[in-house]
């Protein structure tokens, strides 16, 4: 299947079905491929716009990514896949270390204090979006 409207797909982890949108780019796990290219590009931020980048922020597996969005309404938005199972995961850890499983727990929270610096929104993997209150902010651990 050929889908001209859709230019690039992103899968925040790992999954085996990116090829059904045609000639698509696909941003899978931290390789970026480009369909009209011979290159990918692995491990570094990728820039899809001045609105929409791709950050690798391994952790809960070696290949995780995030995608951050610019938007008019809510801020930065950071759609995460598993780096954030979901909001309750932020008081209790568990959920996201030993629960979900984290292959790179030491990484992960690294990369979880990251994205909530600059994120004021976060799209989690397997819950409804939440907002990232100043008051989170202000729990985060220094680097």
């Amino acid at each position: 299947m050929d889908t001209p409207i859709i230019s690039a797909t992103i899968t925040c982890s790992s999954t085996p079905n990116n090829t059904l949108w045609g000639s698509a780019s696909t941003v899978e796990t931290t390789t970026v491929c480009i369909r009209s290219s011979l290159g990918c590009i692995s491990g570094e931020v990728y820039k899809i716009d001045e609105d929409v980048s791709v950050l690798p922020t391994p952790g809960h597996t070696s290949e995780d990514v995030t995608v951050l969005v610019k938007t008019r309404d809510y801020g930065t938005v950071a759609v995460t896949g598993d780096l954030f199972e979901r909001e309750e995961d932020l008081s209790e850890p568990s959920l996201w270390r030993e629960v979900a499983g984290s292959q790179f727990p030491d990484k992960q929270e690294t990369n979880r204090n990251k994205i909530l610096a600059v994120a004021d929104y976060i799209v989690p993997g397997h819950g409804p979006m939440f907002k990232v209150s100043q008051e989170i902010k202000n729990r985060l651990k220094p680097d």
